[in-house]
């Protein structure tokens, strides 16, 4: 790869980030072929009464919600990859041209899906200084603020 082609950087993300949108349809798929797979058991009763016990679910059902846990799980952490992937390409790009703004917006959505909430917020500040006046400039200054006032309990706590 030629880490300075913005092009080859830009289609790499892309090709990233569609890979997350599917993995992220899967999983919602999974989520809720797991919810059929073991109805009612958000309102279960405590397995160490003795009607616990007698409506617990049973080893099928345990086996079945078991399978599609660990498929969750290998899916979500695709899924993090992926948008990890994405927000080191946009940060690649974004250090090679430090101007474009839609960049920014666009390491931000990545890095907010990533988990990296301090990325975000950088790549949003960002943003505004380049584009104050762009037509999406209000939503990303809400977001921006819910995303610090989110971030500040945890930073002083």
């Amino acid at each position: 790869m030629r880490p300075q082609d913005e092009d080859a950087l830009r289609e790499l993300a892309g090709l990233h980030i569609g890979k997350a949108t599917r993995l992220r349809q899967e999983l919602q798929e999974v989520q809720i072929q797991q919810q059929f797979a073991t109805p009612g058991t958000e309102f279960a009763l405590p397995q160490t009464s003795p009607l616990g016990q007698a409506l617990a679910p049973g080893p099928i059902t345990a086996a079945l919600s078991s399978q599609s846990t660990g498929r969750l799980n290998e899916l979500f952490s695709q899924l993090q990859t992926e948008y990890n992937e994405a927000k080191l390409n946009y940060v690649a790009l974004a250090n090679l041209d430090k101007e474009d703004a839609s960049v920014q917006l666009q390491l931000a959505d990545a890095a907010l899906n990533a988990g990296d909430t301090p990325s975000a917020i950088s790549a949003y500040e960002r943003f505004l200084e380049l584009a104050p006046d762009d037509p999406i400039a209000p939503s990303v200054r809400q977001e921006l603020e819910r995303l610090q006032e989110a971030s500040a309990p945890a930073a002083s706590g």
